[in-house]
């Protein structure tokens, strides 16, 4: 590339990218580049494989990791498949009541996942009904628990931090809410952004501010607000880097990819 002008006028052009400036500990651009080269990618083609599964049907959510592939049907029964086996094994049983899944997060050695009620017809957009719960069961199997029921709202999980599995609320009593991970009432953490993009990395949560379009993150105490880069859509966190997609023009279907370093 040789124009980095969109990204900002902190950015310069080198090897081929643009280079974003490293930040300092107050969010001040400094001269040093990071590790990380962001900048415009062109999508290349890799070499994969691709194996189909035949037994997964109507998969709301999965996660995966090097022992296996993991995932949540739309009934809310869990289901694991080992790196080293062919057939799925059921982890936790789809509750009696039909329920809305929304959401399927893990760590090292549990899953966690929400529910909500069904709604009874067609709605707006926006959260299923309470009542919201939080559910966990390990990996290795073993029966399910219930970490946090709620009647007034639905809890959203977006990420397990050390001891807390932490949750988006989006109505009724709105906010960031930390779960322990052995049950017990949710803690709110600090006001909900007002986003259209969560996401969580070790203790940042990432979002895109609905007002004016900059991917900003913050600490999941609520403290050290900060402006990462101007974005036009939904974002991903790789394991390096920000990921999103950038039309030229509203008007034009070409997108260009851009990253940013995460850290």
């Amino acid at each position: 590339v040789s124009d980095c002008s969109p990204l900002g006028s902190d950015y310069s052009c080198g090897a081929g990218f643009c280079r974003a400036p490293a930040l300092s500990s107050s969010g001040e651009p400094t001269n040093a580049c990071p590790a990380f080269a962001a900048g415009v990618r062109t999508p290349e083609p890799l070499e994969t494989t691709a194996t189909f599964l035949a037994t997964p049907s109507a998969v709301a959510f999965a996660a995966a990791d090097a022992a296996g592939l993991y995932w949540i049907d739309r009934s809310g029964a869990v289901f694991a498949r080992r790196a080293e086996s062919s057939e799925p094994e059921l982890l936790a049983s789809a509750p009696p009541s039909p329920v809305t899944i929304t959401g399927l997060v893990s760590d090292a050695d549990t899953l966690y996942w929400g529910e909500a009620g069904e709604p009874m017809e067609v709605v707006e957009p926006g959260p299923p009904p309470p009542p919201g719960r939080v559910r966990a069961v390990p990996k290795a199997g073993g029966g399910s628990v219930v970490l946090a029921e709620s009647d007034r709202v639905v809890f959203i999980p977006i990420g397990a931090v050390d001891s807390r599995v932490i949750a988006d609320v989006a109505e009724v009593e709105p906010g960031i809410y930390g779960i322990p991970k052995t049950g017990g009432a949710p803690e709110r953490l600090f006001d909900r952004p007002a986003a259209s993009s969560l996401a969580l990395r070790g203790d940042r949560l990432y979002f895109v501010d609905g007002e004016s379009s900059m991917l900003r993150r913050v600490s999941l105490d609520g403290s050290g607000a900060q402006d990462v880069v101007a974005v036009s859509s939904e974002f991903v966190l790789g394991t390096n880097a920000i990921l999103w997609k950038k039309s030229e023009t509203v008007f034009d279907p070409k997108s260009r990819y851009y990253n940013l370093p995460t850290a």
